[in-house]
């Protein structure tokens, strides 16, 4: 067990590897709109240019250490033992089949919404300098990273609340199930206030105020 752990945290470190080569292929879109050159100080530009590529670099791993994190929690061969909490009790693979699950939904669903914004132009500080298609795949990967950090930071916290007047009973798979459906309704609580908060009449009360 040692050594796929070793593994592991080995795979996790090279996906800094990819991530910086994706964010390379910004660093002219980030030259050319939001660091334009000083001729004045090319050493602080330069600086200012190698944190913006490493910066980047760590947010562009981000969806190679998603799929990595999937991939080993689903490996059939390694022992996982059972998950508890305070509502039940269930096989380790099925917790992370879950969130895979629901990291491919995330995913999905920031590409879809994600893509017609882009194919539509709505971005404005894109529109000088338009996306290849490389930068339009990995801009969208990284969206559904950081949607799917919240989204799992929401879900994963509560499914470890501890509820003490729910341990007196063990309700195995079906109090574990019920457990996830209840995770998905507060995030689906939470999305639902956020979408009434940015309805129009709000913007334009908080817009004159």
């Amino acid at each position: 067990m040692d050594i796929f752990g070793d593994i592991n945290n080995l795979l996790f470190l090279l996906t800094i590897i990819p991530g910086l080569w994706v964010a390379g292929k910004f660093m002219p879109l980030i030259r050319a709109g939001l660091l334009p050159a000083q001729e004045d100080s090319p050493l602080t530009n330069r600086l200012a240019m190698a944190v913006a590529w490493l910066t980047l670099g760590g947010l562009f791993a981000v969806p190679f250490t998603n799929l990595l994190s999937v991939a080993t929690a689903l490996i059939p061969f390694l022992p996982q033992g059972e998950f508890t909490n305070s509502w039940g009790q269930a096989p380790w693979w099925t917790f992370s089949l879950f969130l895979a699950l629901l990291m491919l939904m995330v995913y999905l669903l920031v590409w879809w919404g994600g893509k017609t914004i882009l194919e539509e132009g709505r971005l404005s500080i894109l529109q000088s300098q338009p996306l290849t298609g490389l930068q339009r795949t990995f801009l969208l990967l990284l969206a559904g990273s950081l949607v799917y950090s919240a989204v799992n930071k929401v879900v994963v916290q509560f499914i470890w609340v501890r509820i003490p007047f729910l341990e007196t009973v063990n309700r195995g798979i079906w109090g574990f199930i019920a457990c996830l459906l209840a995770a998905l309704l507060l995030l689906l609580m939470i999305l639902a206030i956020l979408y009434s908060r940015l309805s129009e009449d709000n913007i334009v009360d908080e817009d004159q105020e």
